[in-house]
């Protein structure tokens, strides 16, 4: 289903009725929903995109089918003004894409940080997430592109202390962003890294 790039508005997002139980793929990205969010749309959803609208919260229902098979979520540039620790409560372990960058999700990062198996992608950029970086080493072991940068939208924001030796462990990274946060300190580990081509710790 894909209802992108129309003018369609409402405080819910609801496709959960009985001609749209087989939906895998959804797409109402840029328009004017706006309110809050279930992305467990359906029971057998694979990908769901709801980025570019108006959102204010989001949330994934466990106790529906579609957690344990959702493998792209696209949230990004909305308005979730949220703690991160309510964004990733229930949140699907199958993911590989989480996409929640340009919002306004603030608070630190659940610890310890949920386990994504699959995660391939993961970007949070350009909000507002204080506290310690969590050990994504355990959480995502077959991550390749990471962003978490720019966390500094206010003066309570950005991600604090230091960035663990064990990311060094992420073989598969090819993309890490952890630039515009109050990281202290760089390990000298990052250079085994043999497969990553992009590094920015830039303005820490």
């Amino acid at each position: 289903l894909d209802l992108a790039d129309n003018k369609l508005r409402g405080k819910t997002i609801d496709l959960r009725s009985s001609s749209a139980h087989n939906l895998v793929h959804i797409d109402v990205s840029n328009n004017e929903f706006g309110g809050c969010v279930d992305m467990t749309f359906t029971s057998g959803m694979l990908y769901a995109n709801a980025s570019y609208n108006k959102l204010t919260c989001a949330s994934f229902k466990r106790f529906n089918p579609a957690y344990e098979t959702l493998r792209v979520v696209d949230l990004s540039n909305n308005q979730i003004d949220q703690d991160v620790s309510e964004v990733f409560h229930n949140i699907p372990p199958s993911l590989e894409q989480l996409i929640l960058s340009n919002n306004n999700i603030r608070g630190s990062f659940p610890s310890p940080l949920p386990t994504f198996e699959d995660m391939r992608h993961f970007n949070m950029t350009n909000n507002n997430i204080n506290g310690p970086l969590p050990d994504f080493s355990r959480a995502t072991p077959r991550i390749r592109e990471l962003d978490i940068s720019n966390q500094r939208q206010t003066e309570s924001g950005g991600l604090t202390g230091k960035i663990s030796p064990d990311f060094s462990r992420l073989d598969d990274l090819l993309v890490l962003n952890l630039a515009m946060n109050n990281l202290t300190s760089i390990p000298s580990d990052l250079g085994s890294l043999q497969k990553l081509k992009y590094l920015d710790l830039s303005s820490n």
